[in-house]
């Protein structure tokens, strides 16, 4: 499978994928409490984990954080989807390697790619999020061709 890749440098103002992503809604299958991690303007588009397959199954356009990887589940996630008409796997925890997402249904990965491992080190240790990355990393896109 063949795909584009975008990468974007330095955009990192408000309104972009990441920063704005919620669209959809955030799952988080540790907790079923209101997630106080997302901005004010994103919380309206928050679901409970419990809704997330009736939610899915009724979108047109999803997006799910990566964060889906290491909190599990992803794979129920993107089987709930499958109608969507785009789904986007997006957030610097994304992976970059394309084949297994796009083979299940993924037609965006957008994360990022390291440019100061050792500066994002001290942001993440510092108790920074994606926010602060633009000094350590660049946005990538990967794009299946047939999305």
């Amino acid at each position: 499978m063949r795909c584009r890749c975008s990468v974007s440098q330095r955009t990192w103002g408000g309104g972009n994928l990441w920063q704005s992503g919620g669209g959809s809604g955030r799952w988080r299958r540790t907790s079923g409490s209101w997630p106080s991690a997302l901005r004010e303007d994103e919380q309206s588009f928050w679901r409970p984990p419990e809704t997330a397959r009736e939610v899915l199954r009724n979108a047109t356009v999803v997006l799910i954080t990566g964060s889906a990887l290491v909190e599990g589940g992803v794979d129920e996630l993107l089987e709930a989807c499958r109608q969507a008409r785009r789904v986007a796997m997006v957030g610097p925890t994304t992976s970059l390697w394309p084949v297994p997402f796009f083979d299940r249904g993924v037609h965006v990965l957008a994360g990022i790619r390291v440019l100061d491992g050792a500066r994002l080190v001290r942001i993440v240790g510092e108790g920074g999020s994606g926010y602060f990355f633009q000094d350590a990393a660049e946005k990538v896109a990967l794009v299946r061709e047939d999305a």
